[in-house]
Parts: C-alpha cells; structure tokens; sequence
C-alpha cells in the first residue's frame, strides 16, 4: 500500500478547491474595480456632472430601478426637485425636468428631440409602437394625416349621438344599481373605464366591448392593465442589466399571452373592415382614396390596439381623480354641479359644444389634470449626437431626459398652493402668477396627443351627465383614494361613492 496516496488525494483536493475559489474572488474583484472606476467617473468626469442631484443617483442606476418597480417613482422624483430645483440629474445619464420651457425644447415643435424616444422605455418589441406612436420623424406625419381627420372638431360632432348613447347607457346602468341596492357603494372609477372602453370600441372596431352591460372587462382588456405594470419591470430592467435575461426568459415563457392583445384587437379590425358601414368612426375616415400613404393590415391591426389602450384610460383616470378631488371639496362640488343643472333643463340640451363653453367645468376639467394626470412620470427622450440646449443649459449627446408631469405640476415654483385642488386659480386675478402653461397633460409639438379633443369631450361630457342625474357621496373607505403606486400609469384603487338621484 502506498502510504503518500492519502495524502495525494487530499493535495489534489485542495489545489483543485483552491482554483475553483479563485475564480469567483478574481471576477468579484475585477467586478468592483470596474464598478468603483465606474463611480469615479460618473461624479468627476461624465458629461451631466455639472447637474445637480444626489450623489447616490449619480453613481447609480439602482435608485431609479427601485422607485420604479415599487410604484413609488412620482414621490421620490417630486422630493428630488423640490430639494435641488427644476432639473435634476435623477439617474447617471438622466435628467428630470419641471420647467414650463422644457417642455418646447425636448417635445415641442422643430425640437430634434421630440421623435427620438429613448428604447429603454419604448420597448421596439410592443405591437403598439409599430404605430404612429413609434414612427420615424419622416414617417410619422403621413400616419398622423391620416388618423387627424377621425379626431377632428367636425368628426367628434358627427360622433355626438355615438357618445351620448353610452353615457345614457351609464345612466341607464346606474339607475339600476341605486334601484336594486340603495345603500350599497359603487366603484365609479371602473364605471368611467367600462364606458370609455365601450365609446373607443365603438369609434376603433364599430362595434361596443358591452362593458357597461355587463359591469366587468372583458379577458383581453384586463391584459391590458397587467401588461402595463409588467411593461414597467421591463424599463426597470434597462437600468439593471444583470435583470435582463431573467425577464427575458419570462417573455418567452409568456410569449402567446403577449401576442394574445394584438390577436385580439386583429380580429375586431378585421371584423370592422368587412362591414360595409356608412356610419362614421376611425376606419370610415383613414381608410379615404386621397391618401399619399396607405396602411398595410399589420399597420391597421396595431394602431387598433394602440387607440383601444391610449384611449380609454387616459380619460377614465381622469374622470376618477376629478370625481374624488370634487367629492373631497363640498363647496367645490356643489358650485360645479349647480352650474351644469342651471345650464340644462334637461339631459337633450347637453351637447359637446354647450359643455365646452361652461366655464366653471373648464376649469375644474383643467384642475383634474394638474393635480392627477393620467401620466404623472416623464416619457424620456434622447439627446441626438449634436447635443441641445434645454431651459437654457446644454446637455450633451445621448442624455436621457423628460419632463416629470406631476413633478412639475405639484412644485410651489409653478404653482401657489400646488397640492390643494383649486379650480378658481385658472380664472381668478389671485392666481395670475402661476406657471399655467406648464400643465401638458397630453404633450406639446406634432407628437402630441391625437386625441385630446376626443379626451376632453368625454371628460365633460360623461362628469356632467353623471352631477346632472345624482348626488354623489365619497365613501370612509376611499377618503385615501389618491394614495397609489405609480407603473407608468395610475394603478388605481376603488373609488367607492353612493349614488343618489337627484332631487
């Protein structure tokens, strides 16, 4: 017997061990000397190191990764301006803006920021930016021309009688629910998104989604909102690469389901395209034989989806944060409602134009929107090779930035008293330093919001038709109401009012 093998054995062992340690202490040390270099940089020498912003946010992508997947991104970006002022460098290569001229410089007309829409948030994967919403500068004017007529003034009168036929379904609906159970407390928040959801079925497939009838979304709606908060682990994942394959393998793992929205929105525009109807809606007016560009069925297919998504929630929320910010100011709620019940004798008077010229509506609408936008982050652009100048400063080539809506909107240095909801300040002498023109909820520039005429219509319309018939009371359990996550979008919570006829 060899009395040196045992002793062998154990040196292979050890030597083998040794060398099987060695390489992660090798990669976690080159690991850290990369991240330390890293840090040295981004504070001394990167390009936005002259910006204000914490030190932490500036060596780090985590901070931002983290406020994002938490929903908490809003309050934490609305701390940050309030400490350092109106931009902010939020994220190494990021800045946040909240000044009224930020908005022309990055979004605004003849801006060479204004299409280049950073591909950390614009995920080039999702149908719905195959859509005007994610063309080219030369191509996106020809999609525009050919959508702006469906969403023009004229448009929207011919689409009047479409409208009212679902705001009186809303009625009709409510009507039933205080009929069968009085004292029972109705989610109104979802009420809005099963008629906002039925009014753009109607004007994007002609045919109604039946959610107010049915009081619940159908299965591919309800996607929709899941794929949201997914969409927003997704951007998250653009700051913390090491994240990456992880979401990878769920996307793949998940891949009929994504594609299962787009299917769907397929067949109601296929369905949509073999009817001949002369009743006006999107298809009847972008599908004209004047048209220098035409859309092939791909095209058709994934603008279907984006108007189903764009614009239906947008509204809704709206609509929600109004009610709740009404119903939490009686005096306000009272003088609103007596101005719409003075105006009309009855619901048949009420019409898109009558609405638009009531000036208290106007200015508790406009309100709504400031102190809860449908969009409360910044949507990120970058900076071309050139770089550009930016509320008077130069930012350098590749910057992401944006303008952080509901950041801007509640700074006490555009607006006096921000957090409070006061619709007089947009009409009264007491309020005539305030940055008014700040307030964007639907962007500015020839990519602006093709349908904000259509958003403000139903806004109006569906609040106004609502105080017309009832008296609405906030419930105990909804006091909190605005005390939500943030995925890119609200993720709201029930709105629980008791409805009331009125007297």
């Amino acid at each position: 017997m060899n009395s040196s093998s045992p002793f062998k054995l154990i040196f292979v062992e050890v030597h083998d061990l040794s060398t099987f340690v060695k390489g992660p202490i090798v990669a976690g040390f080159l690991l850290l000397c990369y991240l330390i270099l890293s840090w040295i940089y981004n504070v001394w020498f990167h390009p936005l190191r002259k910006y204000p912003g914490p030190l932490v946010e500036s060596v780090s992508n985590v901070p931002i990764a983290w406020h994002m997947i938490t929903g908490n991104q809003y309050h934490w970006t609305l701390k940050l301006h309030q400490k350092y002022g109106h931009v902010v460098r939020v994220a190494p290569n990021e800045l946040s803006y909240i000044s009224p001229d930020a908005w022309k410089d990055i979004y605004g007309v003849g801006s060479k920021l204004a299409g280049r829409k950073w591909k950390g948030f614009y995920d080039p994967r999702n149908p719905q930016l195959h859509t005007m919403q994610g063309a080219n500068d030369e191509d996106h004017p020809k999609l525009r021309r050919i959508f702006s007529p469906a969403f023009s003034e004229k448009a929207l009168r011919d689409q009047q009688p479409m409208l009212k036929q679902y705001t009186d379904a809303l009625v009709v609906k409510l009507n039933e629910w205080v009929q069968e159970q009085p004292d029972k407390p109705i989610d109104i928040s979802k009420m809005y998104n099963y008629t906002t959801f039925d009014i753009m079925g109607d004007l994007a497939f002609g045919e109604s989604l039946h959610m107010i009838e049915n009081m619940k979304y159908t299965p591919w709606v309800a996607t929709q909102f899941e794929s949201i908060k997914i969409g927003t682990l997704f951007i998250a994942s653009n700051y913390l690469p090491i994240t990456k394959p992880l979401l990878e393998l769920f996307v793949w793992l998940n891949r009929e389901a994504f594609g299962y929205r787009l299917k769907v929105a397929a067949e109601h525009v296929d369905r949509r395209l073999a009817t001949k109807t002369a009743k006006p809606d999107i298809w009847s007016l972008a599908l004209r034989e004047d048209l220098e560009r035409r859309l092939d069925l791909h095209e058709m297919h994934t603008h279907g989806l984006l108007f189903i998504v764009a614009g239906t929630e947008t509204s809704a929320t709206a609509l929600s944060g109004l009610t709740y910010h009404l119903l939490t100011r009686p005096e306000t709620y009272e003088n609103l409602t007596e101005e719409i019940r003075n105006a009309f004798n009855s619901i048949d008077e009420m019409t898109l134009q009558s609405l638009a010229k009531l000036p208290y509506l106007h200015d508790c609408v406009e309100e709504g929107l400031r102190v809860y936008p449908p969009v409360p982050i910044g949507l990120p652009r970058e900076v071309p090779p050139e770089g550009a100048v930016i509320s008077g400063q130069w930012v350098p080539p590749n910057a992401v930035v944006y303008v952080s809506q509901l950041p801007a909107y509640m700074d006490s240095s555009n607006f006096r008293d921000p957090d409070q909801f006061i619709p007089e300040r947009w009409s009264s002498p007491e309020y005539a330093t305030d940055n008014k023109n700040v307030l964007r909820p639907f962007l500015v520039g020839a990519r602006n919001c093709l349908g904000q005429s259509l958003a403000y219509h139903e806004i109006r319309l569906i609040i106004a038709t609502v105080l017309f018939h009832f008296d609405l009371e906030l419930q105990e359990c909804s006091k909190d109401w605005t005390e939500q996550k943030v995925y890119a979008i609200w993720e709201k919570n029930p709105l629980m009012v008791r409805l009331k006829p009125r007297a």
